[in-house]
């Protein structure tokens, strides 16, 4: 049996009390520890986008945009001196500014050394092999220091080491090294070969931390999956390889990463595709503008936390469907809620953001009662991929309720008789963007509690799930 139940978070200023924690279900003590650590990890993630902006400030110029752009983030931060406490049927993972702080501290001045000191060899190296590997080790020290930067930066570290290099100065040069490979079967085999970990989920390639798989990543992805022990879902994987292509010239230059169950690095590898292997191919994103909306504000307010899944999918990153594939969309809540979902879609000629019918007809919904810190199904049957497809977002937006009862303001919509959704529109009734929905849902959130002083007590949260539908 496995239940995810949605993790505690408690935050309360820099250098105090700073609590992540996550409850796994699980047959067996491995599964226990892996189901708790996937929990404790996945809200990390989404409090980290919830807290973005004031994260970022904290963070030296020199911090990697690439990795700081929350697509990235959801399945790559570390998990360091966890404490686990057992009950009756279920495992806590907890890290806490008392106990793991430090972890973070030692290993973030480690990192800070070996990135110093490989990159002061820089300029002596004249052998190209050697060069190569050198600037190999530099992307995974620097992937690694930025992402324990984050979590510190979480448990209310402060004055924290900072380093003078990102990962896309050290990409431009082993690009210069690359030999390009002209096939995505021998680009697969030469990525692989030092792979022997099995259990693996691959999360499809991202373009600049985009959240679309494109038809390359998607084709890539079943190349890589024919060279390894690779799993259907991630919840049956006990490591996940993860990666990212820069678009260049008439090239592309791919990054991938494989980790484990607390998200170490544990290898890594890079390699440049000519533009005969991927040209036939769909390759450029369509949803960037999408992504940075999503990614540059959020409605938070207080310490209400919610989150969206997919049953299997508890890491929300690159999840790709195909036409027909059913599944089952979770929500959980740490407090009693009321609730809208707001779906976005962009394929070849379509843009446009919808409301998501409940079975009564109603837009609005509840998580609330015995419902509460736990994962339920927010539709009584499975959703069913179909037309169109393409990029697609599934955003939660919450409230708390307020004397028992829901005041939660959404977009206005209108009915389309062609794909027979709820579109949403602006004040003279025109249906809008992907883009345009979300920003001005977020918009009424501010403006009702601006004017509405009786709601200040009100919190209100949201989350979005990202995924991409082919035929």
């Amino acid at each position: 049996m496995f239940r995810k139940i949605i993790a505690s978070v408690v935050i309360a200023s820099q250098l105090t009390a700073v609590t992540f924690s996550g409850v796994g279900y699980g047959n067996t003590k491995d599964e226990l520890k892996k189901n708790a650590l996937s929990d404790l990890s996945q809200n990390i993630s989404t409090t980290v986008h919830s807290n973005f902006t004031s994260i970022s400030n904290v963070l030296n110029d020199k911090y990697d945009e690439k990795i700081v752009n929350i697509v990235e983030l959801k399945s790559s931060l570390p998990i360091k001196s966890a404490h686990f406490s057992m009950d009756t049927e279920s495992l806590t993972a907890s890290i806490t500014t008392k106990n793991s702080l430090a972890g973070y501290l030692v290993e973030l001045e480690r990192l800070q050394k070996l990135i110093d000191s490989n990159t002061k060899n820089l300029s002596s190296i004249k052998d190209d092999a050697i060069l190569y590997e050198t600037l190999t080790k530099l992307l995974v020290y620097i992937d690694d220091f930025n992402s324990h930067k984050i979590v510190a930066t979480m448990l209310g570290g402060v004055n924290l080491p900072s380093i003078n290099l990102n990962s896309l100065e050290v990409e431009k040069q082993l690009q210069g090294l690359e030999t390009k490979v002209n096939s995505l079967k021998a680009a697969a085999k030469i990525l692989t070969n030092k792979i022997t970990q099995e259990n693996i989920y691959i999360i499809p390639i991202k373009n600049n931390g985009t959240s679309e798989v494109t038809q390359f990543a998607k084709v890539f992805k079943t190349k890589l999956m024919q060279k390894l022990d690779a799993t259907d879902t991630p919840n049956e994987a006990d490591y996940v390889l993860r990666g990212s292509y820069e678009i260049l010239k008439d090239e592309i230059f791919v990054s991938l990463k494989l980790l484990d169950d607390s998200n170490k690095i544990v290898n890594s590898a890079n390699i440049m595709l000519d533009k005969k292997a991927y040209s036939k191919y769909s390759y450029k994103p369509k949803s960037k503008n999408l992504d940075d909306v999503v990614n540059s504000d959020s409605v938070a307010n207080g310490d209400l936390s919610v989150q969206l899944s997919f049953q299997g999918y508890p890491r929300a990153n690159g999840i790709d469907l195909n036409d027909g594939d059913k599944f089952l969309l979770y929500g959980e809540s740490n407090k009693d809620i009321c609730y809208f979902l707001q779906g976005s879609t962009i394929s070849k000629n379509k843009n446009y953001s919808y409301l998501m019918e409940r079975k009564n007809g109603r837009f609005t919904s509840y998580i609330k009662g015995d419902k509460v810190k736990q994962a339920v199904p927010l539709f009584e049957d499975a959703l069913q991929v179909g037309e169109p497809f393409g990029s697609e977002k599934i955003t939660l937006f919450a409230q708390t309720l307020q004397d028992g009862k829901c005041n939660i303001k959404r977009p206005a919509c209108k009915t389309d008789a062609k794909t027979n959704l709820c579109l949403v529109v602006n004040s003279k009734n025109k249906k809008l963007t992907t883009s345009q929905g979300i920003s001005q849902t977020r918009s009424l959130f501010s403006q009702f509690h601006k004017k509405n002083t009786s709601t200040r007590k009100v919190q209100t949260a949201e989350d979005t799930i990202s995924f991409t539908t082919f035929r």
